[in-house]
């Protein structure tokens, strides 16, 4: 389904969640399922908290004829993350959160377990350029999702397809490139025509980005953010220059404020080293 298709109604899962002990009221008589949606919104608990956390306990109690509700202990690593954005707000925000986030998830579970998964990763790392290339991938897939529906005009020229695909057109771009290099090949023409083609087909990167954060009523990322993105891909390392901590700073807040904008959600969340932040 595409990103633009949010649930209606928000789930009615939860019982109550409280700080370090989580109970979850699954309405179900098919304790399967029931773990399986434990275990699912572990995924979003995840990023939320900062931390690992997997439920490790369950028990079946019988209310009525037609239903049974399952209660699970869920257990979070002892030192969680600094990246915690919600773990800073009390007053129900965490049951709020997945109320919201938890009918967008189910939408596209597989996508949404990768993306969490990565996110996990970025927070269990230490190194600002390991952390840093991963969020800075997650930013780039969470783009192309939220683009997933987004028809962009042709960049050079509506009847581009048609023209590079003409005999002549290919046989003179092939006959200039070898007068350039005596070893140029045919193999070497088509990929220039196929990257002519994507290029036609959708903008650079930078205004991908900057159609995403507008869709979604969001301040645009600096563009400086933006150029250390390929650094980090090749070279594994920011450009010169640029300020490690203040590029985690910003590379965090970017991804965390756009997921939790796709997840539906309303309210405060936490940034290290920024403070309080409000969607």
């Amino acid at each position: 389904m595409p990103f633009d298709e949010l649930a209606k109604s928000p789930s009615q899962t939860f019982s109550y969640l409280e700080t370090n002990h989580y109970v979850l009221c699954v309405e179900t008589n098919n304790k399967e399922a029931a773990k399986k949606e434990a275990t699912d919104i572990c995924w979003l608990l995840n990023f939320a908290l900062g931390q690992r956390v997997e439920w490790i306990g369950a028990e079946a109690k019988e209310n009525h004829d037609w239903e049974s509700e399952l209660w699970g202990n869920f257990r979070g690593e002892e030192k969680p993350s600094v990246n915690a954005p919600l773990r800073n707000h009390a007053d129900g925000v965490i049951c709020r959160y997945i109320e919201r986030a938890y009918p967008i998830y189910l939408l596209n579970e597989d996508w949404w377990q990768a993306t969490l998964h990565w996110c996990s990763i970025a927070l269990e790392n230490n190194l600002v350029e390991t952390s840093g290339l991963i969020y800075s991938m997650l930013l780039d897939r969470l783009t192309r999702f939220v683009l997933t529906t987004h028809d962009f005009p042709p960049q050079i020229d509506p009847d581009l397809k048609t023209k590079l695909q003409l005999n002549d057109f290919i046989r003179g771009l092939d006959k200039l490139m070898n007068s350039i290099k005596i070893q140029w090949t045919e193999e070497r023409t088509r990929k220039i025509i196929g990257t002519l083609l994507q290029w036609n087909t959708e903008p650079d990167y930078k205004i991908k980005i900057k159609t995403v954060f507008e869709k979604l009523s969001l301040p645009i990322p600096e563009q400086s953010l933006l150029l250390n993105r390929h650094t980090l891909a090749h070279n594994g390392l920011l450009q010169s220059g640029t300020d490690p901590l203040q590029y985690y700073r910003d590379i965090t807040k970017c991804v965390t404020m756009l997921m939790l904008k796709m997840l539906n959600y309303e309210g405060k969340y936490f940034i290290p080293d920024i403070g309080d932040c409000t969607l």
